[in-house]
């Protein structure tokens, strides 16, 4: 099964929650997002890909992932924090929407949505969103 419609769903869900969202596509470290292009930058990590079921010539995944987003608090932290709890609601509500669902993605739960922060900058809000992703896609 390949990824990259998963990816896709989820960048795609972000887009939507607010256009000026950009990837980090370092694969695991995120230490080394620039400071210029920090603010609005996300993150996804596939923890894990397990197997449900495989039928004659279809095979369907539980994917689990994490989403990070960072954003910048500048001089009101507190106004920060809110509005990256927003935009996290709001990009959880698109990606459980049934209707966004598609041929390869059969259904999204968030399991969790944590606020975090970077240990060398409390400037910096991350939300951290936990999403389990059934997949659905043909064998080769």
């Amino acid at each position: 099964m390949s990824l990259k419609p998963v990816r896709t769903y989820i960048k795609d869900r972000l887009a939507a929650t607010d256009s000026a969202f950009k990837e980090h596509t370092d694969g695991f470290n995120t230490d080394n997002i620039g400071r210029n292009t920090l603010d609005k930058s996300y993150h996804i990590l596939v923890d894990s890909v397990d197997n449900q079921e495989s039928g004659g010539n279809y095979v369907q995944d539980s994917i689990s992932l994490k989403v990070e987003l960072y954003f910048k608090g500048y001089r009101n932290i507190q106004s920060a924090i809110d509005n990256a709890i927003d935009k996290a609601h709001d990009f959880k509500l698109r990606a459980i929407n049934p209707a966004n669902w598609t041929s390869t993605v059969k259904s999204v739960v968030c399991d969790n949505i944590r606020t975090t922060t970077l240990d060398a900058n409390d400037n910096v809000v991350i939300m951290e969103i936990d999403l389990t992703i059934m997949a659905a896609s043909a064998v080769i």
